[in-house]
């Protein structure tokens, strides 16, 4: 499981301050509703499956899209909301420690 504490304390020693964080965290949740939201649509076979879930309320057309994505899949969205996180951290990871080896190797 990702480990978002580490990039937080990666940010805050960098000299982010706490609303740079915030905002930060803000945009990752924003992108990972995006990235949810396009993997659930993903699995929809037709627009009359689209139709008729836009005419359920939003809660129960949320229902019924991560039922459908469980049955086409056979992952939770929760599962792909957890494996979307650690990649963005493992890549975040990835890539400050590879600058920062640069930085050393350039002195």
């Amino acid at each position: 499981m990702a480990d978002l504490k580490k990039v937080v304390e990666i940010l805050k020693a960098e000299g982010v301050n706490d609303e740079g964080v915030a905002t930060f965290i803000t945009d990752l949740n924003n992108m990972m509703a995006q990235k949810i939201q396009v993997e659930l649509i993903s699995v929809l076979d037709n627009e009359e499956e689209m139709a008729r879930l836009n005419e359920l309320p939003e809660e129960k057309m949320n229902e019924e899209l991560a039922t459908l994505y469980k049955k086409k899949t056979g992952k939770d969205i929760a599962d792909v909301s957890d494996e979307i996180l650690d990649g963005f951290v493992t890549g975040f990871l990835t890539q400050y420690h590879k600058q920062k080896l640069e930085e050393q190797s350039s002195k």
